[in-house]
């Protein structure tokens, strides 16, 4: 069903979770302290991870920090501690580093996979909105007049937080404001800036699932730009980037480094939201 790490320091401990877990059909792989816990995620990129908190070499607790600050690429993947520490102040902790859940030792089988699957499940309908908005999006491309045959919407109900974020870093030689809109309408998130180093810092808090951005900023050009935020975060995001009237010979170049997708900063909002849609949801297209 799953891939899940298991990290305990107990060997018998940790055969038996593993055993819990493989029966209820997931695929185990398993560490023994936080050290090597880090390098199974980076290296495996497993769904959940299990791990308990008192540990030789790095505890639980400096093994989900680094996991948190660190590797934003898995911000999604769920964090359950396994210990016998559950007083209130190792809670605190651990939800102050971004822990999804608990489970106390002894530990009770039928305990751990409700709360394994009941957070791999949280994950899954996370991920079906995201793949939601991004088929709207994709449909709103291809069919623009659906709208006006639409029925009458239903009463408003406040929104859920968007699920997908861009980040556009733009500047007077662009004209993306009406793709910028489209995108909000169909429920993306758009956090627009206007400097290099304003995306530094906003992919620092948080890695974007795709950047838009003049090759002019109000500092620094785009590729310094892209690639110093790429570095701080530890997360390959895509980029597109978006070329000014005066500089249309990079349209004809093959590729730019760093850049998946080069566009006129000018081009028609069908051209630009097709080329926005086709780096967030690559899959979308053969679902519409």
């Amino acid at each position: 069903m799953a891939l899940i790490l298991a990290v305990e320091d107990d060997p018998v401990l940790l055969r038996l979770v593993g055993l819990a877990l493989k029966d209820a059909g997931h695929d185990v792989i398993t560490a023994t302290n936080g050290r090597e816990g880090l390098a199974a995620v980076l290296r495996h990129r497993p769904a959940l991870v299990v791990s308990d908190i008192t540990m030789p070499e790095m505890d639980g607790f400096a093994f989900l920090k680094a996991l948190r600050d660190n590797h934003r690429q898995f911000a999604d993947m769920p964090f359950i501690f396994l210990s016998g520490l559950s007083e209130r102040k190792d809670i605190i902790a651990g939800r102050a580093l971004g822990v999804d859940d608990y489970v106390t030792k002894p530990i009770d089988a039928d305990l751990l996979i409700a709360v394994v699957d009941s957070r791999l499940a949280q994950v899954a309908r996370m991920r079906a909105l995201k793949d939601q908005q991004m088929v709207k999006l994709y449909r709103r491309l291809i069919r623009p007049d659906d709208e006006a045959d639409a029925p009458a919407a239903s009463p408003v109900v406040p929104a859920a937080a968007p699920s997908v974020r861009i980040v556009a870093v733009t500047n007077s030689e662009v004209a993306i404001e009406p793709s910028l809109a489209a995108l909000e309408k169909a429920g993306i998130g758009v956090e627009r800036l206007r400097s290099g180093r304003a995306l530094i810092d906003a992919v620092a808090s948080g890695a974007p699932d795709l950047v838009l951005i003049s090759y002019n900023t109000d500092d620094l050009q785009a590729p310094l730009a892209v690639i110093t935020a790429r570095g701080s975060c530890d997360y390959d995001f895509p980029a597109l980037l978006l070329v000014p009237p005066a500089m249309t010979d990079l349209l004809r170049v093959a590729s730019v480094p760093g850049f998946d997708e080069v566009i006129a900063g000018n081009a028609p909002e069908r051209d630009l939201l097709s080329a926005i849609y086709g780096l967030l949801s690559p899959r979308g297209a053969a679902q519409g």
